[in-house]
């Protein structure tokens, strides 16, 4: 390639970055409204400081939910809101506050914004079961989940590990016996009914899970049951029903999640009539009964909501997605694909059934404080990212793209690169008062190659920091850049620098699953990986850092925290990069098809709570 050409690509990338700079705020929104129409001049601090309030219909269309619908009025002269409802003055007053930050320090652009949801069920579930999650890291999700005009907190609050709701009845479960994990560390009935209350004036449905019959552990130690069948069982979980549904009225706790999914061990089956019992308990306290699907299905005279988590039979009546969205699997890289490609609810057939999304923020391995929750997942960058197509819904569902994304050119490309320039616009321009780690950095300027040994091109122009070889789960339409199953490959990438200097890198060989992976194995000191991958620049090698935990057995990592197992959550690698062109080559070998393969390296500035793209780079294709 020669020198005009190379200057050329450097001098379109630094257009593009000044293009981008300069795009109206009402371009940035997330999520993008419904309808937006520009207006002729802009609203000074004094005009924004003019709001009118005004209770009315706003024109949301049939059988969208109409109540969270406004219309926003900007212009010289002041602000006009216009909801049917306090949810819809509230999202109002949401999206004012976002202009004025994507705005910052200029005026706000006059426009029209006539805005409603697309799905009513826009939720994020934190598991507090396995980990204690304090009251601040659940308030600030809270207030994040408004934000982003997100409405349920699904709060997943028993598991093997605890017992987290008190109950007065049954002090048992509070319990050292009953606990496997922060012992002792569980929600008061108040600080229940304060979360509760403070999700409400949000704008947000709390949505409690008893998880049953699977998932048991410490409800059975508590009671000293052998099995979900001993006598006394059925006794105490609708106790345990009525005494949840006690906390507060239907009208702020409308729904209760059973769990019911995953009974897989002897003592953790329960019979057919236990499970219509716990139904029809929760039913007769005035309440719609939710379980996960595939599930057991739940039999009662009042309403049920299915929650579908795995891809096999299509549900059978009104449900809730958190299929595609858990956050602790894959590379947090490989959360922008998913959410600009997976449809919520996107089972064939079941169109007058679709309620909405959620996100799934599980961690199965122990952590040192509630903070870890936020560190070791995408938490917060992943409910900026999914508000876009849990509020507009998605024309389309292309599972197909999610770990294989289109390159320049190709069909979604462009749908990858604008929800990566919004979410870039809120990390800078209106997230400035996070303190939150934010896994997030721009990626789609990235290009790499997939070659195999003998230096053929298997795949090219892939523009993403994470790149997936293969996922395993291809059958499901989740499928890499090839079929290969085993094997070895090399992933490079080239890019210019304008100067010499000392950076870091994200970088990641196993794109760590943060849920119980650990137990596949830890690298060797002095390996990236369990297979033997290597990494260069510019013909160095770049050494992996000394890990904490290798040499431990499956028995001692069950009960260690994380350090370092995640590129997220270890210190950037440090790297040089020359002035001029770059070169990063990656050998990964595979020798067997547990998870997938893949690896990530994203060159970054920053801290690893705050990593940036270093946006000078340009990438060569």
């Amino acid at each position: 390639m020669t020198r005009r050409v190379l200057l050329m690509l450097a001098l379109t990338m630094q257009l593009l970055a000044l293009a981008s700079s300069r795009e109206s705020p009402l371009e940035l929104l997330l999520p993008r409204p419904a309808q937006v129409s520009v207006r002729t001049g802009e609203a000074d601090a004094a005009a924004l400081a003019r709001v009118t309030e005004v209770v009315a219909d706003v024109g949301a269309p049939a059988g969208k939910p109409a109540e969270e619908s406004y219309r926003l009025e900007i212009s010289s002269d002041g602000v006009r809101l216009t909801a049917p409802t306090v949810k819809g003055l509230r999202y109002g007053r949401v999206t004012l506050r976002q202009l004025q930050a994507l705005s910052a320090p200029g005026p706000v652009p006059a426009c029209e914004i006539v805005d409603w949801p697309a799905l009513e069920w826009r939720g994020l579930l934190l598991d507090c079961g396995r980990n204690y999650a304090d009251l601040a890291l659940i308030r600030e999700t809270i207030d994040l989940l408004a934000r982003y005009k997100l409405n349920v907190f699904h709060w997943h609050l028993t598991d093997h590990h605890g017992w987290r709701l008190e109950s007065k009845r049954f002090p048992e479960l509070q319990s050292t016996v009953a606990f496997e994990r922060q012992v002792g560390r569980y929600y008061t009935q108040a600080e229940f009914r304060e979360i509760v209350a403070y999700a409400a004036e949000r704008g947000v449905m709390i949505v409690p899970e008893i998880d049953v019959p699977g998932h048991s552990g410490a409800f059975r130690r508590a009671f000293g049951f052998k099995s979900m069948r001993d006598p006394g069982v059925n006794e105490k979980v609708c106790a345990l029903i009525d005494e949840l549904c006690g906390l507060e009225p239907p009208e702020r706790m409308p729904i209760i999640h059973l769990g019911t999914d995953e009974a897989r061990k002897p003592e953790e089956k329960a019979d057919d009539a236990s499970y219509a019992l716990w139904a029809r308990q929760v039913s007769a306290n005035g309440r719609m009964v939710m379980g996960w699907w595939p599930g057991h299905r739940l039999e009662t005279n009042g309403p049920v909501v299915q929650e579908t988590w795995y891809e096999t039979v299509a549900p059978t009546g009104p449900y809730v997605d958190a299929t595609c969205y858990y956050i602790d699997s894959f590379d947090p890289a490989g959360l922008l694909a998913q959410a600009a490609f997976k449809r919520p609810c996107s089972y064939a057939g079941t169109g007058a059934f679709r309620l909405g999304g959620e996100i799934q923020a599980w961690h199965d391995d122990p952590i040192e404080t509630s903070g870890d929750l936020a560190r070791d997942n995408p938490l917060f960058p992943a409910i900026v990212q999914f508000s876009d197509s849990y509020w507009r819904d998605l024309p389309t569902n292309r599972t197909d793209l999610i770990y294989c994304p289109p390159s320049p050119g190709k069909d979604g490309f462009d749908r990858l690169v604008d929800l990566e320039c919004r979410v870039l616009a809120q990390r800078d321009r209106v997230l400035t008062d996070l303190t939150r780690p934010f896994h997030f950095v721009a990626q789609t300027h990235m290009r790499w190659r997939i070659e195999d040994m003998q230096g053929r091109v298997l795949r090219e122009q892939i523009p993403s920091g994470v790149v997936y070889v293969r996922c395993p789960r291809a059958n499901w339409g989740y499928s890499g850049f090839t079929d290969m199953v085993t094997g070895t490959v090399q992933l490079v990438s080239t890019f210019l620098s304008p100067t010499d200097r000392k950076a870091s890198a994200i970088i990641e060989t196993s794109a760590f699953h943060r849920s119980g992976a650990r137990a596949y194995g830890l690298p060797a000191q002095g390996a990236w990986n369990r297979y033997g991958a290597t990494i260069e620049l510019n013909g160095e090698k770049i050494l992996p850092p000394q890990w904490n935990h290798t040499g431990l057995s499956k028995e001692a990592l069950a009960k260690t925290p994380w350090t370092d197992e995640s590129a997220w959550i270890r210190p950037p690698t440090p790297i040089h990069i020359r002035k001029g062109k770059n070169q990063v080559r990656i050998i990964l070998p595979k020798t067997d098809n547990v998870w997938y393969w893949g690896a990530a390296f994203i060159p970054i500035e920053g801290t690893r709570e705050r990593p940036r793209e270093l946006s000078d780079l340009t990438f060569l294709p």
